[in-house]
């Protein structure tokens, strides 16, 4: 319904069919290596046997598949590419809640975020970082470390409600 809603075409079944195009070159190639080490490994009991017509006839074969698993494993590559690129272009569905909009300019505004200082809490970071460590009983290094990180990520932005 979001999609259809965007506007955008489902594109579902065309990422589906590339997938399974992907896994079915995989598989395939995969069976073809499993053959290739199947008949190298016979060319070991044709050479002991002395065998040349089944030792030529089994190295003709490896030499076919290893082409054969190299061509099958290129085709699926290509698919995975294809497979990501799609995958990459999806959109993010949005809240049914959410305005539909030409651009940002169509968005709705509902918090602005602005800087810590400005708020003029006067409470410095460390101050912060002190309280929440001393508050913190369970390995205090690990979460002062814990505790630094958040603040450094989140220092700068704080809710304006108005």
């Amino acid at each position: 319904a979001a999609v259809a809603r965007r506007g955008d075409a489902p594109v579902s079944s065309s990422i589906l069919a590339l997938d399974e195009a992907r896994r079915a070159k995989i598989l395939a190639a995969e069976t073809a290596q499993a053959d290739q080490n199947k008949a190298a490994k016979a060319i070991g009991a044709a050479k002991a046997k002395s065998d040349e017509a089944e030792f030529e006839r089994l190295r003709a074969e490896v030499a076919d598949k290893k082409a054969q698993t190299a061509a099958l494993q290129a085709e699926a590559k290509e698919l995975d590419v294809r497979l990501t690129a799609a995958l990459e272009v999806i959109p993010n569905l949005a809240f049914e809640d959410v305005p539909v909009g030409e651009d940002e300019d169509d968005n709705v505004e509902i918090h602005r975020w602005r800087c810590l200082a400005a708020l003029g809490t006067g409470a410095s970071i460390g101050a912060v970082l002190a309280a929440v460590v001393v508050s913190v009983n369970v390995l205090p290094v690990l979460a002062a470390g814990v505790v630094l990180g958040l603040l450094m990520a989140f220092s700068e932005y704080v809710a304006d409600e108005a």
